[in-house]
């Protein structure tokens, strides 16, 4: 494993890292809790471009 950074320069991957990060990004398989973040917000994005606000609700789990 092998994850290179500094605060002023990129973040590389090498080895087993870049292998199961390229694996990952070329899966035509889409996760399906990825799916419906993306969806709902979206739906968020354009409330409030619409009317300026957005409500959020909290639910007990």
């Amino acid at each position: 494993m092998a994850i290179e950074s500094s605060p002023f320069s990129r973040v590389e991957l090498t080895g087993t890292d870049a292998q199961r990060f390229y694996a990952q990004i070329r899966d035509e398989t889409p996760n399906p809790a990825a799916v419906e973040s993306l969806r709902r917000g979206r739906a968020m994005v354009r409330k409030i471009k619409e009317d300026g606000t957005i409500s959020i609700p909290i639910e007990k789990r």
